[in-house]
């Protein structure tokens, strides 16, 4: 892993561990995080908000820099999550309960529908349709669609 020592910019893959906090007003968010070799390390940024809840895993993009109050920090310039390809019902099931207007009920008819190893790809190639599938109506269907295209593609 880059360290402030050794490079100003990072591109990792880690698994946040805390919310620091949180803006009301804005996307900004200063998350804890620990790199795949148990490493922590401090991110900020506009972007971070929606992923502030610990063992979300996601790929950050940013650089180092030091803050005269909290230290060494990655300041993230883009964040992409990592999406679970288990086989664990349960993980996959948690990963759509957070789509809007799916749910537990609807996640599971999804599950249902496409298997839980099959559920994810199918989802990503044509979302809307797996979201009319299991009776959304087009309005919720298609915001349900733009936050999975956003989430996949952040």
């Amino acid at each position: 892993m880059a360290t402030p020592q050794t490079a100003g910019r990072i591109d990792e893959v880690v698994t946040v561990t805390g919310v620091v906090s949180t803006s009301a007003q804005s996307n900004w968010a200063a998350l804890d995080a620990a790199d795949e070799h148990g490493e922590l390390l401090r991110l900020v940024g506009t972007n971070l908000k929606r992923f502030a809840e610990p063992e979300r895993r996601i790929r950050v993009i940013g650089r180092w820099r030091k803050d005269a109050r909290w230290g060494w920090q990655v300041e993230v310039r883009r964040v992409e999550p990592i999406l679970r390809f288990a086989t664990a019902e349960v993980t996959v099931l948690k990963e759509l309960e957070r789509v809007p207007h799916v749910g537990t009920k609807r996640a599971q008819l999804l599950i249902d529908a496409y298997g839980p190893n099959e559920v994810v790809r199918r989802v990503d190639d044509d979302p809307q349709a797996a979201f009319f599938r299991i009776g959304l109506p087009l309005r919720q269907a298609n915001t349900a669609t733009r936050w999975w295209r956003g989430q996949r593609l952040a």
